[in-house]
C-alpha cells in the first residue's frame, strides 16, 4: 500500500514538472510607453515573452484577443489604477500581452500576476499560465524639487505660416466691421433702392402681363364681335392701369381716365407720356361709342390700328424717360 502511494506521489510530480516545462517561459523583456508616466496619464505596459503555448489554437487569422478584465485575480479599477483594456497579441512564437491602464498614484504599481489562460478563455485553468510584469515607476506631476518656481510667461508657439492666418483673420474681421458700419449707416437708402427695384420689377412683369394679353387678342379677335373686342381692349388696361398706378380704374368712366393717372403721377408725366395717354384716351372713346352705339361698327383694319396703339401706349408708360415711378 505504501509502495502505491509512493508510486502516485512520484507521478504528480512528473506532471507538474512537465506542465511547469510547456508553460515555461523564456526572452522575457517588458516596456512602458510612454518611458515616463505620470500620475493620470494613459499609458501600455508591454509585457513580451515565448512560450510553447498555443493561446491561439486553430485560429490562424487572428492576431490578436481581448483579456476578459472580470477574470483577472484581482480588481481592475482600484484608487491605485485603472486598467481601460488587456489585449494579448502575437508574433510568430513571440507573444506580447498589453495593459492599458490609468495611474492614480506615485510610486512603484505592482500589477501582480495575472492568468492569462483564465484570462483568454473565461474559465478557471487547472494548472494556470501566470505572467508577472515588473513593478512601473509612477512620477507625480510635480515631483518635489522641480519646477517650483513660476517661470516666466512666454509667446505661444505657433506653426510655421500660421502668423499669417491669424493676421488675415484679424484683417478680415476689420473688413465685415467697416462693412457693417457702413451697411448701417445706408441702411435707409438701401431700403429704398430695395423698394424701388421691386417696385419696377413688379411694373416690367404687369406690362408683360397686358402685352401678353393683347397678343392674345389679336389672335382670338376673328372670334368676338366689335362690341365684344372693345369691351376686352378696355378690361386690359383697366387691370394694367390699376396695377401701375395703384388705384382703381375698374369703375371709372372714360372721362375720368386722364385725371386718375394725372393724380396718381403727380404730374411728372413726360411730354411723350402724356402724348400716349391722350392716345389712350381716345381708344377708351372709340371704344365706347362702338360699345353703346347700337349702329357703331369697327372700320376695316381698325382692330389691328387699335392693338398697334395699345402696344404702343405700354411701351411708352413702362420707358423710364422722365419717369419718377410714382
Amino acid at each position: 500500500m505504501k509502495t502505491f502511494k509512493l508510486k502516485k506521489a512520484v507521478f504528480s510530480l512528473f506532471i507538474l514538472f512537465s506542465l511547469s516545462f510547456v508553460f515555461a517561459q523564456t526572452e522575457i523583456n517588458q516596456f512602458v510607453i510612454p518611458k515616463r508616466i505620470f500620475v493620470g496619464d494613459t499609458a501600455e505596459l508591454n509585457f513580451m515573452f515565448r512560450s510553447n503555448v498555443d493561446f491561439f489554437k486553430d485560429e490562424a487569422d487572428i492576431d490578436e484577443k481581448t483579456l476578459d478584465l472580470t477574470k483577472f485575480p484581482y480588481s481592475t479599477d482600484t484608487d491605485s489604477f485603472t486598467i481601460k483594456k488587456a489585449i494579448i497579441k502575437r508574433n510568430g512564437p513571440m507573444y506580447t500581452v498589453v495593459l492599458t491602464f490609468v495611474p492614480w498614484k506615485p510610486g512603484l504599481l505592482d500589477f501582480g500576476q495575472i492568468d492569462l489562460l483564465g484570462a483568454i478563455y473565461g474559465t478557471k485553468p487547472t494548472v494556470p499560465f501566470n505572467i508577472d510584469p515588473s513593478p512601473v515607476e509612477i512620477a507625480s506631476i510635480l515631483p518635489k524639487g522641480e519646477d517650483t518656481v513660476l517661470r516666466s510667461v512666454v509667446p505661444p508657439l505657433l506653426a510655421p505660416g500660421t502668423i499669417y492666418v491669424i493676421y488675415g483673420c484679424i484683417v478680415l474681421i476689420i473688413l465685415l466691421i467697416v462693412l457693417g458700419i457702413m451697411l448701417f449707416a445706408k441702411r435707409h437708402q438701401i431700403a429704398l433702392n430695395y423698394k424701388k427695384h421691386r417696385t419696377l420689377r413688379n411694373y416690367a412683369r404687369n406690362a408683360r402681363k397686358a402685352l401678353k394679353q393683347i397678343r392674345k387678342l389679336e389672335k382670338n379677335q376673328e372670334k368676338l364681335q366689335d362690341d365684344s373686342f372693345c369691351f376686352a381692349i378696355q378690361q386690359i388696361f383697366r387691370v394694367y392701369l390699376t396695377e401701375r398706378f395703384g388705384i382703381n380704374f375698374l369703375p371709372l368712366a372714360t372721362s375720368q381716365l386722364i385725371q386718375a393717372v394725372s393724380q396718381a403721377t403727380g404730374d411728372f408725366f413726360s411730354d411723350t407720356k402724356l402724348e400716349q395717354l391722350e392716345i389712350l384716351h381716345s381708344i377708351f372713346i372709340r371704344s365706347d361709342y362702338i360699345r353703346f352705339a347700337h349702329q357703331g361698327t369697327l372700320h376695316k383694319g381698325e382692330r389691328g390700328e387699335l392693338i398697334s396703339k395699345s402696344n404702343t401706349v405700354i411701351q411708352v408708360l413702362e420707358s423710364s424717360e422722365g419717369e419718377n415711378h410714382a
